[in-house]
Order: structure tokens, then sequence, then C-alpha cells
């Protein structure tokens, strides 16, 4: 194995790893900012409809927009992990960790076992949330809005 060979094997990890970091790191923003809006949807004290709808909308828009983004890094963090395990099959035996960790079987373990493909349907839940509050809304007893006031935390 030459010398740019390791260098070859080093970026495309490297790279691979980057997008993991990525992925996990825009999910993180997108919890965080479906959580909020969340919260703010259940503890605000506004008697406005439209107000309520409007946040209910911008609840559904970034769950939706979350989802799209999360399929499209799920494609692309496949094809680098095939990447990877070209080049580790091509160059050495020795980095042949990534091809020896998957095993003949992952097609029967992908959805069950991959971080990254259980996490891409997590937006999913969120757009039914919205999607649930959005029904109970307009079809329902009305808006949540007369849920009483929490109670102070003493």
């Amino acid at each position: 194995m030459t010398e740019l060979d390791g260098a070859v094997y080093t970026v495309v990890t490297d790279h691979f790893k980057q997008d993991l970091r990525e992925f996990y790191a825009r999910s993180n923003f997108y919890l965080v900012a479906q959580a909020a809006l969340l919260a703010a949807f259940f503890g605000r004290r506004s008697p406005e409809p439209y107000a309520n709808v409007m946040l209910v909308a911008i609840g559904l828009v970034t769950a939706l927009f979350w989802l799209c983004v999360t399929h499209s890094t799920v494609f692309w963090i496949r094809r680098w992990r095939e990447q990877v395990l070209r080049v580790s099959r091509e160059l050495d035996r020795r980095f042949d960790a990534y091809a020896q960790a998957e095993s003949p079987h992952r097609h029967l373990r992908a959805v069950r076992e991959s971080p990254e493909d259980m996490t891409k349907w997590l937006p999913a839940v969120f757009v039914a949330a919205w999607v649930a509050i959005l029904v109970f809304a307009f079809f329902g007893q009305g808006m949540p809005s007369s849920l009483p006031p929490a109670s102070p935390v003493y």
C-alpha cells in the first residue's frame, strides 16, 4: 500500500465521518426547534385562533422540511459508506474494518440496527403530531386553547 492509497482512504473515511456528524447535528437542531414549537403551542396564552394555526403551520412545514433533509442526508451517508467499503476492500485487508462490520445479512438488519435509518423517521412522528393537532383543531373540540393554565411548580 502506498502513501497515496493511505491518503485516499483517510479522505474517504473522513468525509463519511463528517457526513455522519452533520446528520446528527442537523437532527438535533430540528429536534430542539420542534420541541420549542410544541412547547410554544401548548404553553401559549393567546386566544387568537390565527396565531395558533400559524404556529401549527410553521411546525408542520418545519417537520416536513426536516423529513426531506434527513432522507436526503441518509442517501448520501449510504453512498459514502459504500465508497468506504469499496476503498477498504481495494487497498488492503488490514483496512477492511468497515467491510467486516457490514454483515452479509445487512439488508435484514438495516432498519432495525442502523441509527441513521431509525433517526430518519423521527421527523415523520412530528409531522403526524402536527397533523393530529390540526385535525383536532378543525374537526375536534376546537383548538386546545381551552386547556387549563399550567399550575405553578413550587
